[in-house]
């Protein structure tokens, strides 16, 4: 559906997760091979140091529910004839916090040994992402309005495109965007049927890592599937917290209009809340303790993508007080506004991400690396509601990202040459949740 696969599941764990693997087998091999080798070129690292790893640190981790979740994929991947084991898929939902944790643990540094010297330094988060959240007098119909655009390597970003519908045995329903294999939403772009909305961007620069916490893909998978408001969901979040993938996280509760803020490391949080107000993400960190004791970034340099994104969306929200809305959030999500040089230039600094343009890099990518962003998300409370949001596949301002033509451009990336592809870019569209309109209104009133 105009670039997206709707992954419909529901069920006990096991069943459910056999109907994803049955479904996705391929393309779980397909991110598998697409991760091996991004990570040889960059990391000198193989599919068996992810393996390693999520053996050691996420299996002991992962709670009976979501084992036998992984385990239905696993068989119903083989039964489709897709050849994948256990720490395949563990070490594919644990992919995020490995890569922005080596260096982190004895572990890996033992690991790093046995790799070319170079590959030994600590992986800082790069630049990536766009959202914002806002509520009351700030947005037309005073209701909650969210939006998201994610950004990454083209490689591993163009096998995003999954739309997830969940429907567990216990718990909440959920609408989550993921990719093959995965049991949360890879990309932080959630809602459930208690009315909770939710989305991140990642903080750059994060050093910190506590390897006996729990993975990032458990807690924010029982976040999304057990809380019903917004303290429950913060303290499934922060539970046993392991630092993998450090967030800013704009949390919404359609039932009352309350938004939040919560701003993730790995040792310091800072949670704020407001019925009228707004909340943006640029992976830009505001928290002082965070900034100073858990980042390696230049919060000086006001040229970087983070900072330059920060701006525009507080220009953003400023100028159009009181007119925000689903509509608006998408011209918003298109925005080429570069505040490092004031005008239209879509780069690393927009919050319509164009990372291939530009000569800059980000915090740990090269010139002109194919990455930026590929796809925007919208939703309100009133959709929320319904279990509908609007979703849109491809770069927030209508243009493709045609492989081909970048490579020629610039052969120095002919090494992703075998399995990078074009991202097309595609209408919004309307995705609702089955029976939603009924289901998610009378769950959300307390029915």
């Amino acid at each position: 559906m105009n670039g997206w696969i709707y992954l419909h599941v529901e069920g006990e764990p096991y069943n459910r997760g056999y109907q994803h693997g049955y479904l996705m087998g391929p393309r779980i091999k397909e991110m598998i091979g697409r991760i091996s080798l991004l990570s040889r070129h960059d990391l000198g690292k193989d599919w068996d140091f992810f393996r390693g790893i999520a053996e050691r640190y996420y299996a002991p981790k992962v709670p009976t529910e979501y084992r036998s979740e992984i385990e239905g994929i696993v068989d119903g991947a083989k039964a489709g004839g897709t050849n994948v084991d256990y720490l395949d898929v563990i070490a594919l939902n644990g992919y995020m916090d490995t890569h922005e944790s080596i260096g982190a643990t004895d572990f890996l540094k033992k690991q790093e040994q046995q790799t070319k010297p170079e590959s030994s330094k600590k992986v800082l988060t790069s630049e990536r992402c766009s959202a914002f959240i806002a509520t009351g007098s700030w947005t037309k119909d005073n209701e909650i309005v969210m939006a998201h655009n994610s950004w990454w390597h083209y490689l591993l970003g163009s096998l995003l495109n999954v739309i997830m519908y969940c429907k567990p045995k216990s718990g909440f329903e959920m609408l989550m965007q993921t990719s093959p294999g995965l049991v949360y939403p890879s990309t932080d772009f959630y809602l459930n049927s208690a009315g909770m909305i939710v989305s991140s961007t990642t903080i750059a620069g994060v050093t910190t890592y506590e390897p006996n916490g729990t993975p990032s893909f458990v807690r924010s998978r029982q976040a999304m599937q057990y809380s019903d408001n917004i303290d429950n969901w913060v303290n499934a979040i922060t539970k046993d917290n392991n630092g993998g993938t450090p967030n800013t996280w704009n949390i919404g509760d359609a039932k009352t209009q309350e938004i939040a803020c919560l701003e993730l490391a790995t040792y310091h949080h800072k949670l704020q809340k407001t019925r009228d107000g707004f909340f943006v993400g640029s992976n830009w960190a505001l928290d002082p303790e965070i900034r100073e004791k858990e980042t390696k970034f230049d919060y000086l340099d006001t040229s970087t993508g983070a900072y330059s994104r920060y701006v525009r969306w507080h220009q953003l929200m400023r100028l159009f007080r009181g007119e925000i809305n689903v509509e608006l959030a998408k011209k918003f999500m298109a925005d080429h506004f570069d505040t490092s040089v004031n005008r239209d230039a879509p780069s690393r600094c927009t919050i319509c991400g164009h990372i291939e343009n530009d000569l800059r890099g980000d915090t740990s990518l090269g010139p002109y690396f194919p990455a930026g962003c590929f796809d925007s998300k919208i939703t309100s409370s009133s959709l929320a509601l319904e279990g509908a949001a609007w979703i849109k596949w491809g770069k927030s301002c209508d243009t493709s990202f045609d492989a081909k033509q970048f490579l020629t451009a610039h052969p120095e990336y002919r090494w992703q040459e075998p399995l990078l592809q074009d991202v097309l870019s595609y209408p919004y569209s309307l995705i609702h949740i089955p029976g939603g309109s009924q289901f998610f209104r009378k769950v959300a009133q307390g029915s």
